[in-house]
């Protein structure tokens, strides 16, 4: 006799709001150390309602790109890199 195994999903685990941070430093740059430890405090403090992922050295694209991304929404954050 097969048995029938139902997995659902825990919805408490999700963030209710997943944002996008990105920079155009190097991981290492203190500017992204200092931001994600400040990422890790609100997550922290939102009890993970609030997750806020970091994109260093352009991960998502160039300055230029990211400006955009900002502009329709697809990124919520970022940092000029000067």
């Amino acid at each position: 006799m097969a048995r029938l195994s139902i997995v659902i999903p825990c919805l408490g685990d999700a963030a209710e709001f997943d944002l996008k941070y990105a920079t155009g430093q190097d991981p290492t740059h203190p500017v992204n150390i200092r931001a994600q430890e400040a990422l890790n405090r609100i997550r922290e403090a939102t009890s993970g309602r609030v997750d806020i992922k970091l994109f260093p050295a352009n991960q998502l694209g160039s300055d230029t790109d990211l400006l955009t991304q900002v502009r329709n929404g697809s990124v919520e954050f970022f940092n000029l890199s000067s």
